[in-house]
């Protein structure tokens, strides 16, 4: 039974909506949901599929309730991190929307190059402009892809907004806080040679 006082920590209230405690996990989409949606709209100026993600953390969050119910095992090891679990489903909704709506971006774009091929287009300079744009969005966005899938969730934790402490970051990737300095470091390297190598 949730506290009316609103005082059980994520731990407590975790443990009450893996029993099936409707008003439990009530409060935790109540208590998360908006960090959830401002957290993921950070990491990209697609505000659709930031929204999207942060839905489908929500419903990967519901599933995992049902699965971990029927299944004590399938429980979270340390519910009190509930938080980050949510951030870290998330991300990877989100990475799952990238990758769709690339290949559907790779696929428009060839439509568009056969078209123009063929003279049945022609672009007036504000659209080029927009063009340009989202063609340098989209090789930073392969280039990213390209990265280790370490380095990929190690570069959009440290980019967070609000900002994230080492201590929770080094939490959440489970490497220690002194590590995550030269690795962002290295990780950057890569990025930039992957996005070198695509221009």
């Amino acid at each position: 039974m949730v506290d009316p006082s609103g005082s059980e920590g994520d731990g407590e209230l975790y443990k009450l909506a893996v029993s099936g405690d409707r008003a439990a996990t009530r409060e935790l989409v109540l208590r998360y949901h908006t960090d959830l949606v401002l957290y993921i709209r950070a990491k990209t100026t697609a505000r659709a599929i930031a929204d999207d993600a942060a839905a489908e953390a929500w419903l990967r969050f519901f599933r995992h309730l049902k699965e971990a119910g029927a299944d004590p095992a399938k429980a979270l090891h340390k519910p009190e991190s509930l938080r980050f679990w949510l951030y870290r489903t998330a991300l990877n909704a989100m990475r799952d929307q990238f990758r769709v709506s690339s290949r559907q971006a790779d696929v428009a774009a060839r439509a568009t190059s056969e078209a123009q091929a063929r003279g049945l287009t022609s672009y007036q300079p504000d659209e080029l402009a927009a063009l340009e744009g989202a063609e340098r969005r989209s090789a930073v966005r392969a280039a990213f892809t390209r990265l280790s899938e370490g380095c990929r969730e190690l570069l959009t934790l440290m980019s967070a907004d609000p900002p994230l402490s080492y201590k929770e970051i080094a939490e959440v990737v489970g490497r220690p806080i002194g590590s995550l300095g030269p690795t962002r470091k290295r990780c950057l390297d890569d990025l930039r040679q992957h996005l070198g190598a695509s221009v």
